[in-house]
């Protein structure tokens, strides 16, 4: 005891010392626990939910490359369609256009032969007409009628 007193330590370190473990005591039993396993509780739910989030988050990523998957697929086959309608669409064209070109061939041709028939009989009435009409071209020239 000696020592103690030398280094200016009395009774109220005993004291002290005593306060200290009953404020330990008091705060460790109804503060420092407590929060520890609040906290313990907090880090086990939110662990929890940010496993539960990345595994919700995967599952996301997952289902997005399946969506992304399967609209490539439809426009694949749409694609497919279009450029097969576009195809049929094309050869109707140049079938309508090939029936209508020949047609118009055969309308010409018939055109022609009707102007060629009608040139045909204009000619050979104007053939008949001939004697008559010089007979008149003739007469006008001399002046008096020929016979």
């Amino acid at each position: 005891m000696e020592i103690l007193s030398q280094l200016g330590l009395n009774q109220t370190v005993w004291i002290q010392l005593i306060f200290f473990l009953i404020c330990y005591v008091f705060l460790s039993r109804y503060l420092f626990k407590p929060f520890l396993r609040n906290l313990e509780h907090r880090e086990k739910n939110t662990g929890g939910s940010i496993e539960e989030a990345q595994k919700i988050t995967v599952s996301a990523d997952r289902l997005a490359m399946d969506y992304q998957g399967h609209m490539k697929k439809q426009n694949e086959a749409a694609t497919e369609v279009y450029d097969k309608l576009r195809l049929e669409g094309t050869k109707e064209e140049e079938r309508l256009l090939a029936e209508a070109k020949a047609k118009s061939n055969q309308m010409m041709d018939q055109a022609k032969k009707k102007v060629t028939s009608e040139i045909a009989i204009a000619r050979d009435a104007l053939k008949a007409e001939i004697p008559n009409l010089s007979s008149q071209i003739a007469s006008r020239i001399l002046g008096r009628e020929l016979r």
